[in-house]
């Protein structure tokens, strides 16, 4: 009888455990960098990303100051990231957009792309994605093996 309470009490601190390892994982991010300017010249920010894990698509639209930048084009991307579309909407915004059934991941900081801009004038206003962060919505790609 003590032995049967003694392996539901180890269940018990196994499972509590996990759920703690689980609630302390890192939350998937992307962070555009901060970088210096001077006016009349181009700028290359970089797009990053951290613990985002077998990502299948990605839509992304980064809203920018068309009085302070006019972007030019997408360079440094990364392989993972064959076939990505980016163009400019409007002249305050670009749009990223990527699929793929095999899925990429993307960890500690790890450079997706670079946005070119050309600087028009300095400003304090920053790129933005959907207000002040990012909105990720992550759907793990679904590898399906055919016969």
């Amino acid at each position: 009888m003590n032995r049967n309470i003694t392996i539901r009490l180890s269940a018990l601190v196994v499972i509590f455990l996990f759920c703690v390892l689980l609630l302390h994982a890192q939350a998937p991010s992307l962070t555009i960098g901060n970088v210096g300017v001077c006016n009349n010249s181009t700028v290359s920010v970089p797009l990053t990303g951290s613990n985002l894990t077998n990502i299948g698509a990605i839509t992304l639209y980064i809203d920018f100051d068309p009085q302070s930048l006019s972007y030019d084009s997408v360079e440094n991307i990364n392989p993972q990231l064959s076939q990505l579309l980016a163009n400019a909407p409007s002249a305050s915004r670009v749009s990223l957009v990527w699929s793929k059934t095999s899925g990429a991941s993307f960890m500690n900081n790890e450079l997706l792309l670079k946005l070119k801009f050309t600087i028009l004038k300095k400003s304090e206003k920053r790129l933005k994605s959907f207000g002040k962060n990012f909105l990720i919505g992550l759907i793990p790609a679904t590898v399906l093996t055919l016969m």
